[in-house]
């Protein structure tokens, strides 16, 4: 689902902008474009919009996929803030999280709209042992963050173990 929003320039006073929502199955979308959500709803099915867990957002059938919606923030697009909100809970119900995911959270529930690109993009590489200096995409941070929470929610010994490690400080 998109929208599209048309220029009108009729009167010499304003300019007017009209939207519409748009149905394509088209995924590529043009400079007026916005992307909202995906979804492929199969024939006899309901769209849903309730998920099992957080890995259960990108379901390709019959669930609403907001994970590459066009979403304004600071410094340019970023996430849905109903992904990051749902990410935040999920880190925040969990006993295994960490101090920097648990701040993190905290960021993203205190954000009124999308959590800053910059911000999404730093933690997932951080997280990830990648550097910081390259931009990642909705669906690369996306996973990222699945991955976090399974580490997390699974308590795995080698996904805390790494994160820890990097707080140890020899002293010579």
């Amino acid at each position: 689902m998109k929208i599209k929003a048309e220029i009108d320039r009729s009167s010499p006073d304003y300019i007017a902008y009209r939207t519409m929502l748009l149905l394509d199955q088209n995924e590529a979308k043009d400079e007026d474009e916005f992307e909202l959500c995906r979804f492929h709803l199969r024939k006899g099915a309901q769209l849903r919009s309730q998920y099992k867990g957080f890995s259960d957002m990108i379901t390709e059938y019959d669930t609403i996929n907001l994970i590459y919606g066009s979403w304004g923030g600071l410094g340019g697009g970023s996430m849905a803030p109903a992904v990051t909100r749902y990410f935040a809970r999920t880190v925040l119900e969990s006993g295994n999280s960490q101090p920097e995911d648990r701040s993190f959270a905290y960021l993203c529930l205190s954000q009124p709209g999308a959590v800053p690109a910059q911000a999404l993009t730093a933690y997932a590489r951080h997280q990830s042992g990648g550097g910081w200096d390259k931009a990642m995409d909705n669906l690369s941070v996306y996973q990222s963050m699945c991955s976090l929470i399974d580490d997390i929610q699974k308590g795995e010994e080698k996904g805390i173990s790494i994160r820890k490690e990097r707080r140890r400080i020899l002293v010579d």
